[in-house]
């Protein structure tokens, strides 16, 4: 256990190392990509009709506090393989060591983001409940993982699906209550989104007086769809992928 835990903190340190090589800044580039990504965003929602929507200042930070981790976990994710594809198939190493990789980046990204929460929270209606909300995203993971790891897969014999990922975050992020308050007509489609629930369920910690979702059973289904391409994946493409490689 201890050394597959060392193998993995190895494996970040590389990936950061690759990812910024050249930077003249480094692994620093992750917090200031991510800040400039939270003044775009938040410069957006103050300079359009979005801020008319009633959405407040908090409501706002928080769902982008939420996404953006989760955004580039997804986009980390499907790529992971197809870049270490080499490694994988010289060194021996699991495939599964590889994708726990973009897992950890994103819980470190959530802690480069933290000062932003932390000084956001001394003038809005913000609660400081960090480990229950790390724990919700880490519930979004859990039902996005099996999805991510069959398209990492596929990545390998498609060479790269960047280009429809990013169109698929784009058109995620824009369907989900972020940046604006959904109205009844928006919301009826939006119930169907599955990240919707674990996005209401963060803010009900982090904002104050929020009201606690009320769980669809369409939940359960995307729980059940998930997993049974987890299953598929490990039958079958598993072996044809170990076969590419």
């Amino acid at each position: 256990m201890k050394a597959r835990i060392s193998l993995l903190i190895e494996l970040v340190k590389r990936d950061y190392a690759v990812q910024y090589a050249g930077a003249g800044i480094g692994i620093f580039w992750a917090f200031f990509q991510s800040v400039i990504t939270f003044i775009i965003f938040l410069s957006v929602w103050k300079q359009t009709k979005l801020e008319q929507s009633g959405a407040s200042f908090s409501y706002t930070i928080s769902g982008l506090y939420f996404w953006i981790p989760i955004q580039d976990l997804i986009q980390r994710s499907v790529g992971i393989l197809s870049e270490n594809r080499n490694i994988i198939k010289r060194s021996g190493i699991s495939m599964e060591m590889f994708m726990f990789v973009p897992i950890i980046q994103m819980l470190i990204q959530i802690l480069i983001l933290a000062p932003i929460f932390i000084y956001a929270m001394n003038w809005f209606d913000l609660n400081a409940i960090f480990i229950l909300g790390i724990l919700v995203q880490l519930g979004t993971v859990l039902l996005i993982y099996p999805i991510l790891r069959y398209l990492a897969m596929i990545n390998l014999f498609l060479k790269d699906i960047s280009q429809v990922i990013r169109l698929f975050l784009q058109v995620s992020f824009w369907s989900l209550p972020i940046l604006y308050l959904p109205n009844i007509k928006i919301l009826n489609y939006i119930e169907y989104n599955p990240i919707y629930y674990f996005l209401e369920m963060y803010r009900y910690l982090i904002l104050k007086d929020y009201h606690f979702p009320i769980l669809s059973a369409s939940l359960i289904l995307w729980f059940a769809v998930s997993y049974l391409i987890w299953f598929l994946v490990e039958s079958k493409l598993k072996v044809r992928v170990l076969d590419h490689l």
